[in-house]
């Protein structure tokens, strides 16, 4: 019965969510939640997001690892668990934050029932995905599922820190986690809001106080006490939850984002409406002739001529070139062809744009907020040569 609720009979998403959720919040405990899903429904061999159901293995490892009496007591059943879990497919070898959340779960029981034979095997998996995933530290699927990945992690650190002890492997891993927190960090405002960066949304970390100008693959984050500035290239390999960021460029100021990414409120409402949500004119890149969804893909390599100046007191973004900017606005905005200059605000912040315009007109892109939910920004878009663009 196991193997055919497997394949034809698999546990949605949002079962795997609410099993999840009474694990967590100590509803049913490890031995109850382990009777509810060892028909092997939420071991489904194929489904599109299983996210959710391998985070409820992780939670049950990680508090039979706290309960290690209980772990004894439901041995046999666990090892069978583990049998109908190893079944699932990873999605590799596509490396996405799927298969990492896979084989974290894969990794976790290895360590939960000391599965002497799979000590390295799975590990160099997981390991791989990891060096696909974070690379020099900034995740390639955005902020939202790195933040997903490294709580998941975190969960079981101790469980396969006590399992995998001090060999080479893990110490890679471990410090591959380390670099994806830092990146997590220095992606966030004075209040620990992380950068909209791919499908997401807003969510905070703990702040930090570091400053100066860090250098990645993906991005250049300018940081000072007033300013963090994040500089998008998104020069990475294809990711599935990527967006076109490109020569975008996000700015808080204190606590507060002022130009944030689009993100994503929730796989429900981007395949009910993909032209709103997956379109490039949702993000405050520089428009160009290829602006139509999915090829952006093809130009994300393209560096462009967006350069990114901070002080204490203001942003500027250079644009080179005669180019089309665009940049959220509140209703009003005073145009002064004269002088070549337009003034407007957005989200208590001052923009002045100077340079050889030629025309400034209104638009629209939308904004995730939470899951699920969203608003729609006025947008200025301007034409013109050689535009500079200061944030006060």
């Amino acid at each position: 019965m196991s193997i055919i609720n497997q394949l034809i009979k698999p546990a949605s998403t949002a079962v795997a969510a609410n099993h999840y959720s009474d694990l967590v919040n100590k509803r049913v405990g490890p031995s109850e939640i382990l009777d509810k899903i060892s028909n092997g429904s939420m071991c489904p061999i194929f489904h599109w997001n299983a996210i959710w159901h391998h985070r409820v293995v992780v939670e049950l490892c990680a508090q039979l690892f706290e309960d290690k009496e209980q772990t004894a007591v439901i041995f046999v059943d666990l090892k069978k668990y583990q049998r109908m879990y190893n079944r699932m497919y990873s999605t590799m070898p596509l490396r996405s934050n799927k298969s990492f959340s896979y084989y974290l779960g894969v990794v976790a029981l290895d360590a939960l029932l000391y599965s002497k034979n799979n000590r390295e095997k799975h590990l160099k998996v997981f390991h791989n995905i990891i060096t696909h995933l974070n690379g020099d530290g900034a995740f390639v699927e955005g902020s939202h599922y790195s933040i997903f990945c490294s709580q998941s992690f975190d969960r079981v650190y101790d469980l396969l820190n006590s399992y995998y002890g001090e060999t080479e492997l893990w110490l890679e891993v471990c410090a591959s986690m380390e670099k994806l927190q830092l990146w997590q960090r220095r992606i966030s405002n004075k209040e620990g809001i992380v950068a909209s960066i791919g499908d997401s949304w807003y969510e905070k970390v703990e702040p930090t106080d570091e400053y100066g100008k860090f250098e990645y693959q993906d991005m250049t984050i300018h940081r000072n006490e007033k300013w963090t500035v994040v500089e998008h290239h998104r020069k990475s390999p294809w990711a599935l939850h990527e967006h076109p960021h490109l020569d975008e460029v996000l700015v808080s100021k204190g606590g507060k984002w002022i130009v944030q990414g689009s993100g994503m409120p929730s796989y429900k409402q981007v395949m009910a409406k993909p032209f709103r949500w997956r379109r490039p004119r949702n993000h405050f890149y520089v428009e160009k002739s290829f602006d139509y969804m999915w090829v952006w893909r093809l130009l994300k390599s393209k560096i462009l001529n967006r350069h990114v100046q901070i002080t204490s007191d203001v942003v500027q973004i250079i644009d080179k070139g005669y180019r089309t900017i665009r940049w959220p606005v509140e209703d009003e905005y005073k145009v002064d062809l004269e002088n070549n200059i337009i003034h407007f605000g957005y989200n208590g912040a001052e923009f002045v744009v100077s340079g050889d315009i030629k025309s400034a007109s209104k638009g629209h892109s939308w904004q995730s907020t939470t899951y699920n939910n969203s608003h729609k920004i006025d947008v200025l878009r301007i034409t013109g040569n050689n535009l500079i663009t200061t944030i006060k």
